[in-house]
């Protein structure tokens, strides 16, 4: 009998200014997906709004486009600790990455 596969999303992200995550959301790793052991990585420009939610994601590089619906959807679901300028909570846009990996 072959091994059980699990599929694992890990994410990391890049910031000019720090960021606190309040609530991140991950997509369904599909079982199909995960069976024939597809893997890889999608990185995308995430804008956070005054409010700490995401406002708009784009992909800037993915190299598993089978999941790139679902994994934009799940940025969107973010919520940040509203990013503080001068005391007054600014827009902010940082590239988010989510890894996907088959263990």
């Amino acid at each position: 009998m072959a091994p059980l596969r699990v599929g694992l999303i890990d994410y990391k992200y890049e910031a000019t200014t720090p960021i606190e995550i309040v609530n991140p959301v991950f997509p369904d790793y599909l079982e199909a997906l995960v069976k024939s052991g597809k893997s890889g990585s999608i990185s995308m420009q995430v804008t956070i709004g005054v409010d700490g939610h995401v406002t708009a994601a784009t992909i800037s590089d993915s190299q598993f486009p089978e999941m790139n619906t679902s994994t934009v959807a799940a940025a969107k679901g973010w919520i940040f600790k509203p990013v503080m300028r001068n005391g007054q909570p600014v827009t902010t846009v940082i590239k988010l990455t989510f890894q996907y990996s088959i263990q």
